[in-house]
C-alpha cells in the first residue's frame, strides 16, 4: 500500500544513515535546504531512467476543433495506449512510431474517430498528432512518474511499497560528499539492490519497455493539420 511522505522526513532519514547526525538530532535549515535540492535531483534523475513510474493516468483531448500539433502541457513517460469515443460509440487508436507517422499520405481526410496517433515526447512538453481529422474526444493512457518535492515538510508526496527505502539510501550516497562521509561498500549494495527492485517492480506492473530517453523528431516535411 503507498505511504505519503515528506521531503524532511526522507532527507533526515538519509543523513541519519551516514551518521551526518546522531538519532533524535536534526538537520539545520541550509542543511534541509540542500538535502532538498539533492533529493528532487534524484527524483529527476530516476524518472529519466523510468524508474519512477507511479501509476497509469488517462489524459483527454477534445479533437472538436483542435488544431495539430496540439500541446500536451506535460511530457508523460510513456503512451501506452489510446482510443476515441464520439458519443456512445468508441474505436482503438493505433500509436505510430515516426517512421510510421512520415508514411501518412492523406492528411485532409476527416471522419469521426481518430485512429492512429504520433506524440514527439518534446521537453517539457510533448506534441501530438492524430489522424485523420476527427471531432470525438481521444482518451491516451500513460505512464506517469513521481513529481518533485516542493517544500520540506508541508507537501506529502504518494510513494509505492520500496520508493521510501530506494529514495533515502541513494540520496545518503549522494550526501556522503556533502558531509565528508565515505560511501561504504554496504551502503553501495543496498542503494543498488533498491533500485533494481524498484525497476524489476515496475517492469512487473507496467511491463518491460522503457519509455523514450528523448523527444522524437517530428518527421520532416510533416504539415500541421487543422482539426474542424
Amino acid at each position: 500500500m503507498a505511504q505519503t511522505y515528506y521531503a524532511q522526513a526522507l532527507i533526515t532519514d538519509a543523513a541519519r544513515s551516514i551518521q551526518a547526525i546522531a538519532s533524535g538530532e536534526t538537520l539545520n535549515g541550509a542543511e534541509l535546504a540542500d538535502g532538498l535540492i539533492s533529493l528532487n535531483k534524484l527524483v529527476d534523475q530516476w524518472a529519466a531512467l523510468g524508474l519512477l513510474i507511479m501509476q497509469i493516468t488517462e489524459g483527454q483531448v477534445n479533437l472538436n476543433g483542435a488544431a495539430q500539433p496540439y500541446s500536451l502541457g506535460y511530457r508523460p513517460s510513456k503512451i501506452t495506449a489510446a482510443y476515441c469515443d464520439s458519443g456512445t460509440l468508441q474505436a482503438p487508436v493505433e500509436i505510430l512510431s515516426p517512421a510510421q507517422w512520415s508514411e501518412i499520405v492523406d492528411n485532409s481526410r476527416s471522419g469521426k474517430f481518430a485512429t492512429k496517433m504520433f506524440c514527439d515526447y518534446a521537453l517539457p512538453n510533448s506534441n501530438i498528432f492524430w489522424w485523420p481529422i476527427a471531432t470525438g474526444t481521444l482518451h491516451l493512457f500513460y505512464f506517469a512518474p513521481l513529481t518533485q518535492w516542493p517544500d520540506l515538510n508541508t507537501t506529502q508526496v504518494s510513494l509505492a511499497p520500496g520508493y521510501a527505502r530506494g529514495l533515502t539510501l541513494n540520496l545518503a550516497v549522494d550526501l556522503c560528499e556533502q558531509y565528508g562521509k565515505p560511501v561504504t561498500q554496504s551502503l553501495m549494495q543496498k542503494a543498488q539492490e533498491s533500485k533494481s527492485d524498484i525497476a524489476l517492480a515496475n517492469s512487473r506492473i507496467f511491463g518491460s519497455d522503457p519509455p523514450p530517453d528523448q523527444p522524437m523528431p517530428q518527421s520532416p516535411g510533416k504539415q500541421a493539420l487543422q482539426a474542424g
